[in-house]
C-alpha cells in the first residue's frame, strides 16, 4: 500500500472511530493533539472518565492485529501527551483511561473494535 493510501485509510479510520464513540455515549474533546512528545488521535469524554484515543487502522491482518501495534512504549507516549493535555486545559474528570479503537478495512467494510484500559490480551 502506498503512502498516500495508508494515510487516507489512517484519516477514514479516525473519522470511523470519532463517530463509533459519539454513537457509544462519548463526547470528543479534541482530535488530533499534539505535543512536543506526539500526537494524541482522540481526547473523548466516556461519562466522567477521560480517554485518551489510540485509533488503529489496517486493510489485512498479515503483520497482526491493528491493537498489537499499541504496545507498553506507545502507551507511555500516550501518557506523556496526555499530561500535556490535562495541564493544557481544564477538563474535569474522575479519572483518566488510553482506550484502543482498532479497525479492520475489508471487503469493502469497516470492522471497529474499541478496547477500553489499553492493550488487549
Amino acid at each position: 500500500m502506498k503512502r498516500n493510501e495508508r494515510l487516507s485509510l489512517g484519516r477514514k479510520g479516525e473519522d470511523i472511530a470519532a463517530e463509533y464513540l459519539e454513537k457509544n455515549g462519548c463526547r470528543i474533546l479534541e482530535r488530533n493533539f499534539r505535543c512536543r512528545y506526539g500526537e494524541i488521535d482522540i481526547i473523548a469524554m466516556d461519562g466522567s472518565t477521560l480517554c485518551f484515543v489510540e485509533v488503529k487502522t489496517r486493510s489485512r491482518v498479515s503483520f497482526g492485529l491493528p491493537c498489537q501495534a499499541v504496545d507498553w512504549k506507545k502507551e507511555q507516549h500516550i501518557m506523556r501527551c496526555a499530561y500535556c493535555y490535562m495541564r493544557e486545559s481544564e477538563a474535569e474528570c474522575s479519572g483518566i483511561r488510553i482506550d484502543i479503537v482498532e479497525i479492520l478495512h475489508c471487503y469493502g467494510k469497516y470492522i471497529v473494535r474499541r478496547i477500553k484500559g489499553g492493550r488487549a490480551a
